[in-house]
């Protein structure tokens, strides 16, 4: 399981808002897949999943949100299906 964290994105901000997520919740996502938008004072920036899995979201849209922080969790499919019976 890995984060993603907010990046620094702007010098100027130390907080930006959670726009939209592009991917849902629970779904299967690959590495360079664009999940969320994220707005600073002077554009819209696209968040980037560093990792194949599942998407599990941590922070919902509409929120504010500061570099550093955890907005998401990338699991395997594994993870979030459990062991087969």
């Amino acid at each position: 399981m890995v984060e993603i964290r907010v990046p620094k994105l702007n010098t100027n901000d130390s907080a930006y808002v959670l726009v939209a997520w592009l991917a849902r919740d629970g779904a299967a996502v690959r590495a360079g897949d664009v999940v969320a938008e994220v707005e600073t004072s002077k554009t819209v920036e696209e968040l980037v999943s560093e990792h194949d899995g599942v998407l599990i979201h941590l922070t919902p849209a509409g929120r504010d949100i500061a570099p550093g922080d955890p907005i998401a969790r990338i699991t395997s499919p594994a993870a979030t299906t459990g062991p087969p019976p």
